[in-house]
């Protein structure tokens, strides 16, 4: 169950981030700050939760999906204007020659290589090595003005700060939180993801709650109300199953 509801709410904030990233490549910018500040805190979270394997490694992938649909909107834009959004130099070449080494390594065989890697090793190779240079790439193709930058740098600042004081509280909480069980912490940490992913991807979908934020607590209601019923059923399957 944990699985499927982290795969519906992550689906829904991913499609909804993507097609605003693909409205304008440089809020990618802005998800990578602000999703790698939360990013271990939420992956651990959800692997607390149960979520494992393939589901959380598909979740672990939303950078490279914002990175490769930013790429695709300046693709777009280049071929529909028919022209680079940059003049191209020497180090733009050398990393379109390595991009091309990387990925003639990848389709010779291992054996002729001296290798034994899987294909599991050469994917992670080729994601190793290529999101650096599609990452140049990007930063060489979205151009923004400095009016655009300063609020940028104020969102970095501001999660880096949010980093240190999340870190702080929880080298201060660690104590009393030791003693609040496992599955209440749990429980606790999945409504508030449930409630914030159901809040910002419908904002980010383009529709509007009734009172703007006021309807945050409405939603945590709902979805609380939903989680007790849940909760009721497999505890009731539960003890069914051991009566049988």
């Amino acid at each position: 169950m944990a699985t499927w509801l982290a795969l519906a709410v992550y689906g829904l904030l991913l499609v909804s981030v993507a097609s605003i990233v693909w409205r304008r490549p440089i809020l990618a910018l802005y998800a990578w700050i602000v999703g790698l500040a939360l990013h271990n805190a939420v992956m651990a979270a959800l692997y607390g939760a149960g979520v494992h394997g393939s589901s959380l490694t598909a979740i672990q992938a939303w950078k490279e999906i914002l990175l490769a649909v930013a790429l695709a909107r300046v693709a777009f834009d280049a071929m529909r204007n028919r022209r680079l959004a940059f003049r191209v130099h020497a180090v733009d070449v050398l990393a379109l020659g390595f991009a091309l080494i990387v990925c003639v390594y990848a389709v010779l065989p291992q054996h002729s290589l001296g290798g034994l890697a899987d294909r599991s090793a050469i994917g992670l190779a080729l994601k190793h090595d290529l999101i650096p240079v599609g990452a140049y790439f990007l930063g060489r193709s979205v151009l923004f003005s400095r009016d655009e930058l300063v609020p940028l740098v104020w969102t970095l600042v501001g999660a880096a700060a949010a980093v240190v004081l999340v870190a702080a509280a929880g080298v201060a909480a660690r104590a009393p939180l030791a003693r609040v069980p496992e599955n209440a912490m749990k429980f606790a940490v999945g409504t508030m993801l449930t409630t914030f992913g159901i809040f910002w991807a419908t904002e980010g979908a383009g529709a509007g709650w009734p009172e703007g934020d006021a309807a945050l607590p409405v939603v945590l209601a709902f979805v609380l109300l939903v989680s007790f019923v849940l909760v009721a059923l497999l505890r009731r399957r539960r003890l069914e199953a051991a009566v049988a």
